[in-house]
């Protein structure tokens, strides 16, 4: 015969076993470190035609992330408009690929780590033939 006791066993050791992991698991996250938002930076990039003219109105720059360290833009290209010959970007400090979009023009592209940054990022396109 079944006691009240086994009953009571059996209903209420799951139920404490269940409370037990679930403030545990609550510990854990308390424990763990604030996630910190990555380090940003100004990155300026200069671009400039082969031969001196000046850089064609409506031409952009794009930027890529080429790690997880980037941020969003590992999965997103940023892109930028080219005024004066030049764009600044505000990114994550990690590693990118720089293009150039400019009509007319042979597209340049670096790939540059942005912990060695130094301003500007020279990019240098020629004329299409």
């Amino acid at each position: 015969m079944i006691s009240r006791r086994h009953i009571l066993e059996a209903i209420l050791l799951p139920a404490l076993a269940v409370a037990g992991l679930a403030a545990a698991a609550a510990q854990d996250e308390s424990k763990a470190p604030a996630k910190q938002p990555p380090k940003t930076i100004d990155v300026r990039v200069r671009v400039s035609t082969k031969g001196g003219e000046p850089v064609p109105a409506g031409s952009q720059v794009e930027i890529s992330g080429k790690e997880d360290a980037c941020g969003i833009l590992a999965t997103q290209d940023a892109t930028g408009h080219i005024r004066n010959g030049e764009v600044t970007f505000t990114v994550a400090v990690c590693r990118v690929a720089i293009k150039t979009r400019v009509d007319g023009y042979i597209q340049d592209r670096k790939d540059v780590d942005l912990r060695q940054y130094q301003p500007p990022i020279a990019l240098l396109v020629e004329k299409e033939r």
